[in-house]
């Protein structure tokens, strides 16, 4: 019976020894105290086998707790320094975007057409409704063999070889408003000429800039102004010929005038040496007065004015001595 108690206790030692080192991670090797024969009574139940051997588990050491690696005043500082590298607001995205774009359209028109994608792609990325980038991308990447074809990029196709026709029509007109601006211009015809001319700079206003399109707006800028002065310089050469043939008009009447006062002059002289003649000397004196009227300068009339008029009063005087006598 004491042998009986002495092994129960011994189990439930283990027992809790086991449950105890399994709950802090570690395992400890116990070993069954060791029993001797017994008889088995029947009314005990029998004792449990003894436990096997465990190995023994390699100690865990417990990591050590982590450090903060900062104080409260150093995180701030990062935190503020991440915002103000990170934290772009909406409309400095747009500007680098449009910056981007800017400088991958000098790439294109420098035929540097890698570059251009890489900043057609950078834009994109800032701006992804950035429709320029995003067209000029696709343009660049057909040059340089990266474009795959599909229904979008081949209505951009179409569109494009379209606007390329269209554009080489246009090209076509300003030439033929060049050709007939040049045309009006050697004629004369300056108001004509300046219509093509303007013409031509309402083209170039609208359409993309190009080589052989700034050749012809500039051409058409030097016609225009030339168009211009010879204009004016022609209104003015037309009022000085009008100013001419005023004049030459006016002396046209004044020599008419002369010519008409001279008939005239040599008419009533006939008249007054008519009446002069027949001695009708107050006539005669009359016609005189008319001609010097006309013209003060003839000496001629003047005296034949004054000898009348003597001629008259002597005829004058003889008459009334006459009728005197005869009284």
């Amino acid at each position: 019976m004491r042998i009986w108690i002495s092994a129960a206790a011994a189990l439930a030692i283990s027992i809790a020894g086991c449950a105890t080192e399994e709950e802090a991670g570690y395992e400890y090797e116990v070993e069954s105290p060791s029993m001797p024969e017994a008889r088995v009574l029947p009314s005990l139940p029998p004792p449990p086998p003894p436990r096997a051997k465990a190995a023994p588990r390699p100690s865990r050491a417990t990591p050590p707790p982590p450090r903060n690696p900062t104080t409260g005043q150093e995180w701030d500082a990062l935190l503020s320094k991440l915002r103000d590298s990170y934290d772009v607001s909406e409309q400095q995205r747009l500007t680098q975007a449009e910056e981007h774009y800017r400088l991958a359209d000098r790439y294109f028109k420098s035929a540097e057409f890698e570059k251009a994608d890489e900043e057609c792609e950078k834009a994109v990325k800032l701006n992804p409704d950035h429709a320029p980038a995003k067209a000029l991308q696709l343009e660049v990447q057909f040059i340089i063999g990266k474009g795959q074809i599909t229904p979008v990029m081949a209505e951009y196709d179409d569109y494009m070889r379209q606007a390329m026709v269209r554009h080489q029509q246009t090209l076509l007109e300003i030439n033929h408003s060049f050709t007939r601006g040049r045309r009006f211009y050697n004629r004369g015809e300056y108001n004509d000429a300046e219509r093509e001319f303007r013409r031509i700079l309402e083209y170039a206003k609208w359409m993309p800039t190009g080589v052989e399109l700034e050749s012809r707006r500039r051409e058409a800028l030097m016609f225009l102004e030339r168009t211009k002065e010879s204009r004016r310089q022609k209104e003015l050469d037309e009022k000085k010929i009008q100013l001419i043939l005023i004049e030459e008009e006016k002396q046209r009447d004044e020599l008419k005038r002369l010519i008409d006062q001279k008939r005239e002059l040599e008419l009533l002289f006939g008249q007054a040496q008519m009446f002069f003649e027949r001695e009708e000397y107050e006539h005669c004196v009359d016609i005189c007065d008319r001609i010097l009227y006309l013209d003060p300068n003839l000496t001629s009339v003047a005296e034949m004015r004054s000898v009348a008029q003597r001629l008259t009063h002597m005829r004058n005087g003889r008459d009334n001595l006459r009728d005197y006598i005869e009284q």
